[in-house]
């Protein structure tokens, strides 16, 4: 059907942007930019994140999918436990699909976050308000 053909050609239009600066930044997204994007690479890797960013407040599960899949921990794409925390709930609450833990899991999250941030990102997913978790997050990690 049409709306899971879109969301295939998002997914693989921002992901294969992603993939493109991945080996050629020192560019970090953590929920923010590490750094203001210099490069036309870097410039290039900040339009597919902000993208994927602007379809998970749509329910867009593909792009929520594509966000966890670049997300490790010492590369380009490193999200903060509150981006990662809302990414995943908000995926979880807005799907069909059955829990999967390896997904949906946040178990490992929680204990990195204060419980009052904690209680700040459930109520922005309880309103469909990514913006406000990403306008209020720290500043990315330094890599090792």
């Amino acid at each position: 059907d049409h709306n899971n053909l879109e969301n295939f050609c998002i997914r693989i239009s921002a992901a294969n942007r992603i993939l493109d600066a991945k080996y050629d930044t020192d560019l970090i997204f953590c929920g923010v930019f590490s750094l203001k994007p210099e490069t036309s690479l870097e410039q290039a890797f900040a339009e597919a994140v902000e993208e994927l960013t602007s379809y998970v407040d749509v329910s867009n599960l593909a792009a929520m999918h594509e966000l966890l899949y670049h997300h490790r921990p010492g590369t380009i794409v490193w999200l903060n436990p509150d981006v990662e925390l809302y990414v995943r709930k908000y995926a979880y609450q807005n799907t069909e699909l059955e829990r999967h833990e390896g997904t949906w899991y946040t178990g490992h999250l929680e204990p990195l976050l204060a419980p009052e941030r904690i209680e700040f990102v459930n109520a922005a997913v309880e309103r469909g308000d990514f913006a406000s978790v990403l306008n209020t997050t720290a500043p990315c990690p330094v890599r090792p």
